[in-house]
């Protein structure tokens, strides 16, 4: 899904809320978990070092808890 395959208005949502350079997510619950009694969707902000998985481009790795904990780990196989 390419940003132009936004709804009309998610991402300047997004942007107002909380800046145009900010990263979100959209969150889908399990089937089970759904419930559908308000049209709304659920969406949150990432933090600078927060993993998300860059799809589009190749950016350099952030130095997160999770990056150094694999870094060890491929050391010690």
């Amino acid at each position: 899904m390419s940003g132009d395959n936004l709804e009309p208005g998610e991402q300047a949502i997004k942007d107002e809320v909380w800046g145009a350079e900010s990263r979100a997510i959209e969150f889908y619950p399990a089937r089970s978990q759904f419930i559908n009694n308000a049209p709304h969707c659920h969406l949150w902000r990432l933090g600078q070092d927060d993993f998300c998985p860059e799809l589009l481009r190749s950016v350099e790795p952030r130095q997160t808890l999770e990056n150094r904990f694999y870094e060890v780990l491929k050391e010690t196989r």
